[in-house]
Formats: structure tokens, sequence, C-alpha cells
């Protein structure tokens, strides 16, 4: 009967650990392929418009691989974010089209004028995004790409979420929804100021890459209002995105600027750091919306080399 066919095509693995390693290996191997959509060397816009259109974070994740089979790691993540985002298996042929120069490399891009204003919308789609790098996030392993991942699909629906004014959010309505009038819901708010009371929930427990500008905040410093109004130029354009943008009076923290190497002669600048994986880079060029911007895309996404620090130093009460 069935039972007896099922037992002929079942695979025995010895009770050792070789046998289970067979058997984990195994096991990765039936996972389907189906949610991973293989991308060729044409035009991926149907891909990309799906991935923008119909998925919950209006996104698409894509792996650059030189293998020909979908890797197990992949398969189990599209799986795992199922309607969350789009995922595209893309082959060496395809990765100059998106700076990749190696592989394995895994992105994920979104549509960077999403829930702008009119006139950037009407600019037509511009494609941004984040790169895992095994430097800053961790080897690639499926835990390290899924908290990743999940850390991108938390901050685009939030983005989303803040867009859409009156839609509802994931979990429903109710006092903690975001259920907001659209006129006030593009307001993020300014970027905040780091403190020793609030470094870890402004930095270190965001999961992404902290943005945080260096500056003069004493009285003297005429620019002051001026670049924090860069800085919230900056932080409204990337709402959703990989980078969370704060600042710090470098002149009250000279212990935290002094462990980068930098002191008041370098103000006003920015770092951004991957307080999990102890890696730092510095802005270098000038203060506008435009440098830095692209600065910290270019951290985001992997495009700009990163420091290591033995731990990112903590902030002293002042």
């Amino acid at each position: 009967g069935a039972a007896e066919k099922a037992a002929k095509k079942a695979v025995s693995f010895a009770a050792d650990a070789a046998g289970l390693d067979a058997a984990k290996k195994g096991a990765l191997a039936s996972l389907p392929d189906s949610l991973v959509d293989k991308l060729g060397q044409g035009s991926p816009d149907m891909f990309f418009s799906a991935a923008l259109t119909q998925t919950a974070a209006k996104a698409a994740c894509l792996l650059f691989s030189d293998k020909a089979e979908v890797p197990p790691i992949f398969r189990s993540l599209s799986m795992a974010f199922e309607g969350q985002m789009q995922f595209g298996f893309a082959p060496p042929a395809m990765m100059a089209q998106f700076n990749i120069d190696r592989a394995p490399a895994l992105l994920v891009l979104w549509n960077e004028n999403e829930g702008k204003d009119e006139q950037d919308a009407q600019a037509g789609m511009k494609l941004t995004g984040a790169r895992f790098m095994p430097q800053v996030h961790g080897k690639f392993s499926y835990g390290n790409i899924a908290a990743f991942v999940a850390s991108v699909v938390e901050q685009r629906l939030q983005m989303l979420g803040a867009n859409a004014g009156g839609a509802k959010p994931a979990g429903g309505e109710g006092e903690g929804g975001r259920g907001k009038a659209a006129g006030a819901s593009k307001d993020v708010g300014p970027p905040p100021e780091l403190s020793a009371a609030n470094f870890e929930a402004e930095c270190t427990q965001r999961g992404g890459l902290c943005a945080v500008a260096l500056l003069d905040g004493g009285p003297d410093n005429g620019n002051k209002e001026a670049q924090l109004a860069v800085l919230a130029k900056l932080r409204r354009r990337g709402a959703g995105g990989p980078l969370s943008y704060s600042w710090l009076d470098a002149t009250c923290h000279t212990d935290f600027v002094a462990a980068f190497g930098l002191g008041e002669t370098d103000l006003p600048t920015m770092l951004v750091l991957s307080p999990g994986k102890a890696r730092w880079a510095r802005s270098v060029g000038a203060f506008d919306a435009e440098t830095l911007g692209a600065f910290g895309n270019g951290v985001a996404a992997g495009r700009r080399a990163t420091e290591s620090i033995d731990a990112v130093p903590a902030l002293q009460e002042v």
C-alpha cells in the first residue's frame, strides 16, 4: 500500500554525528524554491514591478550567486518572509547592473521615491537599498541574514505605515496602531540628540546602522541649526531604510569622539556605526545632505570600507 511505497522511498541515516549532518542536509535540500524568482540576463522589470507593489514591505531581496541551484538558506528565507518581500536569484551576468563585484552578495532594494512628495514621485522609480555585509552583519548564515532582512522589513513597514496615513497596520487598528491623518504622519520628528540615557534605544537596539552626526552643540556654533536641518532632511529621506539618524554634542562627549581618533577640529562630521559588529566609518567632505546621504548609502550598500573597533564606547553622563 501507500505506507510500503513511502517506506521504500525513505532514506535512512546513521544515528551518529555524520548521519545527523546528512539528515540535516537532506532536509534542507528538499526545501522548495517556488517562492524564489530565477532571474536571467534580460530585464528584471517584471520582477521589480511585482516586488515593489505587491509585497508588504514593497521591497525585493536579491541573491547574486555563481551556483546553478538556489541555496537552501535562501529558499528557507523566502519561506520565512513570504509576502513580506519578493526574492530573486540572480546569476553573475547580472552583477554589473547592480554594482556587485563578487558573489555571493545579498541586496534588499526598494523604491526611494515611494511615499515621497509628488515632485519626487513623478521622477519615477529610483532603486535604493542595503547590502548584507559579512564584516558588519556577520558571516553568511541563516540567522544573520534573517536578522538583517527582518530589520529592513520592520523599518520599511514603519515607513509605509506612516505614509499610508489612515491605512491599517498589519496588526489592525487600535490604540497602538499607526492609523493617523496623512498630513501629520509624514513628520518623522527631529533627529534625537544622543545621551547616556537614550544611546541604547536610539542606536544599539535599532538593529541596523547608526548614522551619528558629531556637532559642536555649544551656543557659539552659529551653524548648529543649519547642520541639524541637514540631518533632519536625511532622516526624512531615509525613514524606513537601514540607517537611523541622530546627533551628538561632541564637545560634551570628548572620550567617545576620541575613541574614533577625532577631535573638535574634525567637526562637523558623521559616523556610521554598527554596534553589534563593532564596525564604523567616517564621512569625509562637505556636511550637506547630498554628501552625507551618498556616504551613508555607500556604507549600507557595502561600497564604503569600514574599520573595526574593540567596542563602541559608552556615553558618559554629562
